[in-house]
């Protein structure tokens, strides 16, 4: 019998689901169910997941499976997850009593622990194998064979004469059969004759395979690749809706519109398959690693180069998504719901959330690596790669709830890639890296195939793509397609480089179409799509004429024969009527609001019900009869037909209808609105119409249409005929699907989710509003009922008062104090019983008995301190009044301040004005109290209104306002203060008063300052014991060490920008570290501030407004304040300060707090340091931290050995909190409330080391010691990586970073690099550069001077003479120690020097100067070095040195011939020079000694350069092209790129290259080791004449004021910084330091920039700086 027209694999195509998990679900660590498997944290967890209840049968913990463990609330985990080292219980109970450390897993019922990879490792590890069980007992999955190299291919490849393993060894174990003999199986040879003989003559009966009858169709890969159908003897094809047969094999999409979304480089573009045009879209800043698009949601998604998800949707530009998913290494999209699924690496999980990024959730969590994720929503499946323990890799799958997880193949050893999905066959492919193939296999894991030799040799796929019967593939350098029936003949689509790419078609996601229709008395619904089949929705006992479909919320709209208008809420849902006033006809509903709009019977009345109001209301009187009316929610339109009249339009809130279409209706005639498409169509006469309301133009779309029309929606027409539902599709007008359906009375198709049972029916009755809106705390029914009786007391809302009006979170029951106006929150409270150390309170508490009558009232009502004799002071101190009567002494404050302070109220005495005014001046009238500005007179704890007499107070988020309208009280979890008391760190709740212990260390050590981060729960403390910050987590107890080697008074936390900072007062500084950062030996924090800091003490911090606080105790007592990445220092407070040593910001007043313990006193002031504040207290005596929380200031006292509180407006009711025996030291209150959140800048920046928030709500990138931000301002680089080159051309200056440097030889073209072209110069001839100032000094052919271009601010250039000189000059040489300068110039040629700013220009040396040139300097050895003519000495050159003075000169090298360049070497006293005649580079020391041909055979060579380790030299050939060279010193190795410009010199510079500080002997050689190596050579000491002429006298006063001047200029220039500017434009600017001097020069503009970048780490860049080739006018071509 011919088998019936089926998809290739089993079921109905892609809608099957999914398959029946293994027996053994324990090896993929889930639950058994009726189905399946389940995860195991959905067993007992009140929700029925299998058919038969098995997951709640809760009798026995967790169901009684022996691999899962139940948490202490209830809940269920793996029991491989218990101590494993992170809490997957919500308790976190599976992490306490752990026997076994981290990474490791306790044997059950023992106190053995085995690493986790020994699990199912085939080796029985524990005593009675648990490790073991429920394991796969093969390395490959049941039906496969594992080759010697460990790939696992299916069993029956085995000796099939292809090489399916890669290795051969799935043949080489195969003996070979004789001819007339065939193979089984098993290796048995037998006769052909005996082949499919009806009888098993093969052991495992391989010679009666299933092809013997010759169904082709069960094979495990179908010929067809879509609809296979068996017929004796042969096979058909056929294809799906909306593909073409071609080759009688292969479906292709009939409108041949398959593209491609590819990214190359940081673009996406569009690529037609057919055309290959190639249209770019858009720019995604960004190399993605992956994409997909939406197609019905218009959204392209991808992944970053650094695993960010990026999302971009039409008309709102590309944003960020999810932030917090890091590391994400593949997306897939489900089309239906418009979710995205990811997989991320770390932590590994698969996740999947909604595309408008309002939330995700984690599908599957534990025990998984997945990566290459696909998603198919028909199937409700998720596949992907999972690289498990011991190199273990397979396909895996699992529903897209995480459900039924299982293992569909092995591929250890593939190496597979691009796992993709064909969802209309039901098959999964992947690239085998390894074999080289293209494998896959059916979604439920069989039918196994390989396309051999597929891919080119050493080639490395980034993806694969199925669609059309062909592969697409790219290795990134092209996009290649092959088809399945030749797949080694390939086309390449696009060469370009690719980094990901995904297919688009129409029908790769196909929309999920639901059509609802009524037929008799039942509502039947049909999902469109393979396999697609009627499922009837309810049956009543009368009929229901369908009119529309709410999908939103699972309403049914329809009408009785009576003109009812009912509504079915859910399935299964009763009929119920909706009170119009009229007969209704037909209605639709307005999905976005719900709202419900109908046509009467009498064809004229449109009305509406809102769901905001149930009852009806006329919309619209039409003027003629409505055969038709229409709704388009998407646009908020109403359209209707009446015959004779033009299409109508009426927006959906009322007003005048409008002519949609000019054309009037004929008459009675079917139609339907495609609101998909936004256009009507009708059939008549003239055949199938549609009207596109967009071109408001009318198309035939048949001329003959005999059919009908019932629904439309894009590609789709529904009609009926009487006996059945018919689906067309609207472009061919081809039948796709026909449901067996009698007397349709309506339909409705719609794109939607599924129709839901459990929406709620509001009181009222007109309004249904979703399951999941019901007791959400917002109501949505009109009169509210979806909020009623919904209330369970939760954290947040323990306790309802006041007539449940008042929500009381559960910290605040029972704390002492009524919040509640009733006073229900204190009622029924059980007073907690004491034990014999402690005292009862009549309040209820319990305090350590050594507490009573210690003078400190410690319980809550005082009655700790009654009948207690208390000595009374016999003198008050400054600030304090004298009670009159009691003799108390009470601050001064405190005196008419509407409370009774003394005893005997004489505080409150002669205070006549009431509540809200004061005494006025004259002592009788009054006025009125500001309270709100008056600070500390205003009862509002935060926000505060003003009023006459009067005022109102309110609260910022976080806080709620108490009974009393005054104070601002927290809600959520009860604030605790966490105090340092020695060795140990103790939680107090701020209103139960429990306490514990957090964190002990060792007792010889103390926990000093501290803090805490909530993100990562964890605290922070300065160890003084090991000059250490470390860290505890509060969850695990885990600790470790952020930084070492530092001493610190206080740490502050930043929980926004996520550093940690702290203070050295010996130092004078403030640094600061990530708080994710490890100690690993080398140090990773940065100095933020240095300098003149006068021993800082406390810091807070303000993250949300970029500034930080700190107080300094030195000589000069100040408040200071700055911007967090140490920019904007200034003075917040500087009078009134003895020493203010513990702050304390109050965040919700944005007030300061301070105590001072040289005065006794508590000061507040506003954060402009304006409204200051001072209390003297006497309980100030000395105080180390402090810390503000609602309306109290708490600090540590380590004098008094106690920690307390006082009122932190008045200084009142102070209260002893703690007290123990050893000194408290760091405090912080800890609260969500007290840490704001906030948006970080410094998520975005992208620094490579640290980011620092500033006041500018910026990020500012910071490096640590040693190294030095880049060019790009966020790369933090080595020191070292800062040398760069300047190459001189006549008319302009080139910078090139070493770094920059080609590493191949004839490189295409110049380096990166920045130039600076000199308009007005004729030609250059010499040029040198100060580092720190940023200047370049120059020399051009008939200059009479040298030049100077100084960076002056920001974009401003401007170049002056430095110097006047006579005559060229050949050379020159700054000696960047003192500023003066030296060159070689004048007929005949002098070495000249002049002090800065061209002061005292002298000649040092005159005599014997023939051809002088390349002067040279080393001002760390006071030494220069130049070259001359031989002479009388010779042929050739002869080079020179001498002290910098002109002193000491001598001959250091004779042979020299053409020397063209002198240099000394970055690492020592070693001079080097290059000889242009005989193509050498030489160096010698400064004794003549240790000569060193460095390189030879340099053909053409004419000039060089040495520093930082680097060789610099260029030549000519004879054609006259040019060479830069450039090598390492110690190496041979030379590189080269060209050059077309002529250069006259070269020169290197680094940060290294101008540091040191001279000799302590000035202007003498030979005694510095800074930067010119041992200067061993003594000075040429010469011979003093007796006789002296005036004219050498004053030679030598001229000398010593020279080296005055350059040591006073030394030291001026040493003490200097360095600025970093940006030239942009030249301009006229003049100096007020040389006012004396003669005008500047002032240079045309020139769009080229020369760049002088910062070389210490706490500069900031210019944000115009650029690193890449110049533009325009550039010295390389």
């Amino acid at each position: 019998m011919p088998a019936a027209a089926v998809p290739p694999d089993p079921g109905p195509g892609s809608l099957l689901p999914a398959a029946t998990a293994s027996p053994t679900c324990a090896a993929s660590r889930q639950a058994d169910c009726v189905f399946g498997c389940i995860p195991v944290p959905w067993l007992c967890d009140g929700e029925q997941q299998c058919p038969d209840g098995t997951d709640e049968q809760c009798d026995v913990a967790c169901g009684g499976d022996p691999h899962v463990w139940q948490c202490d609330d209830g809940r269920c985990v793996s029991s491989s997850w218990r101590c494993d080292g992170a809490p997957d219980c919500l308790d976190g109970s599976d992490e306490r009593d752990c026997v076994c450390g981290t990474k490791k897993v306790q044997c059950p019922g023992t106190h053995h622990c085995i690493p986790h990879w020994e699990l199912c490792d085939r080796h029985q590890d524990c005593e009675d194998g648990w490790d073991e069980e429920g394991c796969p007992q093969q390395p490959c999955l049941p039906g496969q064979w594992q080759c010697r190299n460990r790939v696992c291919i299916m069993a029956e490849w085995k000796c099939n004469g292809i090489d399916d393993c890669g290795d051969s060894s799935d043949e080489d174990v195969c003996a070979p059969c004789t001819p007339g003999m065939v193979r089984c199986d098993e290796g048995k040879c037998i006769l052909e004759s005996l082949m499919c003989d009806d009888k098993d003559d093969c052991l495992d009966g391989t010679d009666e395979p299933s092809t013997c009858d010759v169904d082709e169709c069960s094979l495990e890969y179908s010929p067809c690749s879509q609809l296979c159908t068996n017929t004796p003897g042969t096979f058909s094809c056929a294809c799906l809706q909306g593909y073409t047969l071609r080759h009688g094999t292969a479906c292709e999409v009939a409108d041949n519109a398959t593209q491609i979304l590819v990214a190359v480089g940081q673009d996406l573009a569009l690529l037609d398959v057919r055309t290959q045009a190639y249209r770019p879209l858009l720019s995604t800043e960004t190399e993605p690693r992956a994409l997909v698009y939406d197609l019905l949601r218009e959204t392209y998604y991808w992944l970053t180069e650094d695993g960010e998800l990026r999302v971009h949707r039409p008309g709102k530009g590309t944003q960020p998504l999810y932030a917090d998913a890091r590391e994400v290494n593949s997306i897939s999209m489900d089309w239906f719901t418009g979710q995205l699924y990811w997989a991320s690496s770390h932590p590994p999980a698969i996740c999947a959330g909604l595309g408008d990024g309002r939330g995700y959730v984690t599908v599957l969590g534990k025990d998984i690596a997945p990566e290459q994720l696909t998603v198919h929503p028909a199937a409700r499946s998720l596949y992907w790669v999972n690289r498990g323990q011991r190199g273990r890799t397979v396909i895996a799958a699992a529903g897209m709830d995480g459900s039924n997880r299982r293992e569909l193949t092995v591929v250890s050893m593939e190496e597979p890639v691009g796992l993709s999905l064909d969802h209309v066959a039901g098959r999964l492919y992947w690239i085998s890296e390894y074999k080289e193939s293209i494998e896959t296999l059916r979604v439920d894991g069989s039918g196994r195939h390989s396309f051999h030799a597929v891919l080119r040799s050493h080639t490395e796929p980034l993806g694969l793509a199925v669609f059309e019967s062909r592969f697409f593939w790219t290795d990134g350098t092209e996009l290649v397609s092959a088809t399945w029936a030749s797949p080694q003949e390939h086309a390449v689509l696009l060469r370009a480089s690719i980094s990901a790419f995904t297919v688009l078609h129409a029908l790769q996601q196909p929309p999920k179409l639901s059509i609802v229709y009524a037929s008799g008395k039942a509502i039947s619904l049909v999902h469109v799509g393979p396999g697609a089949h009627t499922k009837q929705v309810q049956e009543w006992q009368e009929p229901l004429h369908l009119q529309d479909v709410d999908w939103q919320r699972s309403v049914l709209y329809g009408t009785d024969d009576r003109g009812t208008l009912l509504r079915v809420v859910g399935h299964p849902g009763r009929r119920e009527a909706i009170v119009t006033g009229l007969p209704v006809c037909s209605a639709c509903v307005d999905i976005r609001s719900g709202d419900l709009y109908w046509l009467a019977c009498n064809r004229r009345d449109i009305g509406v019900i809102q769901t905001s109001d149930a009852s009806p209301r006329i919309l619209h009187r039409a003027r003629s009869s409505i055969q038709h009316l229409f709704l388009d929610w998407q646009r908020g339109a109403l359209y209707w037909l009446a015959r004779g009249q033009p299409l109508q339009a009426l927006s959906l809130t009322g007003g005048a209808p409008r002519d949609a279409w000019n054309e009037t209706w004929p008459g009675d005639l079917p139609a339907a609105m495609d609101s998909r498409a936004f256009s009507i169509l009708w059939s008549s006469a003239l055949g199938l119409q549609a009207l596109s309301l967009t071109k408001r133009q009318a198309a035939t779309l048949a001329p003959s249409w005999s059919h009908g029309l019932m629904a439309a929606f894009e590609p789709y027409l529904v009609s009926a005929n009487g006996t059945a539902l018919l689906l067309w599709d609207r472009r061919t007008l081809a039948l796709v699907l026909s449901m067996p359906a009698a007397g349709v009375q309506g339909v409705v198709a719609f794109v939607g989710s599924e129709l839901q049972a459990g929406a709620f029916h509001c009181a009222s009755g007109a309004v249904c509003v979703g399951a999941g809106e019901r007791c959400d705390g917002v109501p949505q029914c009109p009169d509210g009922s979806d909020e009623t009786g919904c209330w369970t007391p939760t954290q947040e809302c323990a306790l309802r008062c006041d007539a449940a009006t008042r929500c009381i979170p559960r910290s605040w029951l029972c704390d002492g104090h009524a919040d509640c106006l009733d006073h229900t929150d204190e009622q029924g409270c059980v007073l907690k019983e004491c034990g014999p150390a402690e005292f009862s309170c009549r309040s209820g508490q319990c305090v350590a008995l050594a507490l009573h009558c210690d003078g400190d009232h410690d319980c809550q009502d005082g009655s700790d301190e009654e009948g207690c004799a208390v000595p009374r002071p016999l003198l008050c101190r400054e600030g304090e009044v004298t009670c009159s009567r009691s003799g108390e002494c009470v601050p001064g404050a405190w005196r008419c301040d509407g409370a009774a302070d003394c005893g005997d109220g004489s505080d409150e005495q002669r205070c006549w004005c009431g509540p809200g005014y004061r005494l006025a001046e004259d002592g009788l009238s009054c006025k009125d109290i500001d309270e709100c500005t008056e600070w500390g007179k205003g009862p509002c704890s935060q926000t505060c209104l003003n009023a006459p007499g009067s005022y109102s107070c309110g609260c910022l988020p976080g806080y709620l306002l108490e009974p009393d309208g005054h104070v601002c009280k927290l809600t959520g979890p009860e604030p605790k203060l966490l105090v340092a008391v020695q060795s140990k760190v103790l939680s107090y709740g701020l209103r139960s008063g429990h306490e514990e212990v957090v964190l002990a260390t060792d007792k010889d050590r103390v926990v000093f300052s501290l803090d805490y981060d909530l993100v990562e729960k964890k605290v922070f403390w300065m160890d003084l014991a090991t000059e250490s910050i470390r860290w505890q987590d509060l969850s695990s107890g885990k600790k470790g060490t952020l930084v070492k080697g530092v001493r610190s008074d206080c740490i502050a936390v930043d929980w926004l920008g996520r550093n940690l900072y702290w203070t050295d007062g010996v130092a004078g500084q403030v640094l600061a570290t990530r708080l994710g950062s490890a100690w690993q030996g080398i140090p990773e924090y940065t100095v933020v501030m240095d300098g003149d800091l006068d021993q800082p003490h406390s810091l807070v911090l303000q993250p949300l407004a970029g500034l930080m606080y700190w107080s300094e105790v030195g000589s000069h007592s100040r408040l200071m304040e700055a911007s967090m990445d140490g920019s904007w220092r200034h003075v917040l407070l500087a009078q009134g300060l003895g020493w203010p040593t513990a702050l304390a910001l109050d965040l919700p007043t944005q007030r300061i707090f301070w105590l001072d313990e040289k005065l006794g006193s508590v000061g507040s002031a506003d954060l402009d340091g304006s409204s200051v504040k001072v209390l003297k207290l006497p309980w100030v005596r000395n105080p180390f931290a402090a810390a503000v929380c609602e309306g109290q200031l708490y600090w540590s006292e380590r004098k008094t050995w106690s920690v307390q509180q006082v009122d932190k407006a008045s200084g009142k009711n102070r209260t002893v909190l703690l007290k123990r025996h050893g000194q408290p030291h760091g405090l912080q209150v800890m609260h969500p409330a007290l840490r704001p959140a906030g948006p970080n800048p410094c998520e975005t920046r992208g620094c490579s080391h640290l980011c620092l928030l500033s006041a500018r709500h910026t990020g500012q990138c910071r490096c640590p010691a040693g190294l030095m931000l880049a060019a790009n301002e966020t790369t933090c680089l080595p020191i070292r990586d800062s040398a760069f080159a300047l190459l001189v051309s006549p008319a302009a200056v080139a910078q090139v970073y070493l770094k920059d440097l080609p590493t191949s030889a004839g490189s295409q073209g110049p380096p990166p690099h920045q130039a600076l072209p000199l308009a007005k110069v004729s030609r250059l001839t010499a040029i040198d550069y100060a580092v720190k100032d940023k200047s370049l000094y120059f020399a051009e052919v008939g200059g009479n001077s040298i030049g100077l271009l100084r960076l002056k601010d920001w974009g401003r250039l401007s170049w002056k003479k430095a110097v006047a000189v006579e005559g060229t000059v050949t050379s020159l040489a700054l000696d960047w120690l003192s500023g003066n300068l030296y060159w070689i110039g004048g007929q005949p040629p002098s070495i000249h020097v002049a002090a800065p700013r061209g002061r005292w220009a002298l000649a040092l040396l005159s005599k014997g100067l023939q051809g002088a040139a390349w002067l040279a300097l080393c001002p760390g050895a006071s030494t220069m070095c130049f070259v001359t003519a031989a002479g009388s000495h010779g042929h050739g050159a002869v080079v020179e040195c001498a002290a910098m003075d002109g002193t000491g000169r001598r001959v250091v090298w004779r042979r020299a011939r053409a020397p063209t360049g002198l240099a000394f070497g970055g690492a020592g006293t070693r001079l080097y020079w290059a000889d242009h005649e005989r193509g050498t580079i030489s160096s010698v020391e400064l004794d003549g000694s240790r000569f060193r041909l460095v390189r030879e055979g340099l053909h053409g060579l004419s000039l060089f350069a040495v520093g930082e380790g680097f060789l610099l030299w260029s030549t000519t050939s004879t054609n006259g092209s040019s060479k830069i060279w450039h090598s390492r010193l110690e190496r041979a190795e030379n590189w080269w790129f060209p050059m077309e410009q002529e250069l006259v010199a070269m020169r290197i510079y680094s940060e290294f290259s101008q540091e040191g500080r001279p000799s302590d002997l000035p202007l003498r050689p030979g005694l510095s080791r800074d930067y010119c190596e041992e200067a061993e050579v003594q000075p040429l000491a010469g011979p003093v004449a007796l006789g002296v002429t005036v004219l050498l006298l004053l030679a030598a006063a001229a000398v010593g004021a020279l080296a005055y001047m350059r040591r006073r200029d030394r030291r001026r220039r040493t003490s200097s910084t360095a600025s970093t500017r940006v030239l942009t434009l030249y301009h006229r600017e003049s100096d007020p330091e040389e006012e004396d001097e003669e005008e500047e020069e002032e240079l045309p503009p020139k769009s080229d920039t020369f760049v002088n970048e910062a070389y210490e780490g706490k500069e900031e860049l210019p944000a115009l700086l650029r690193k890449g080739p110049s533009h325009i006018n550039t010295v390389f071509s």
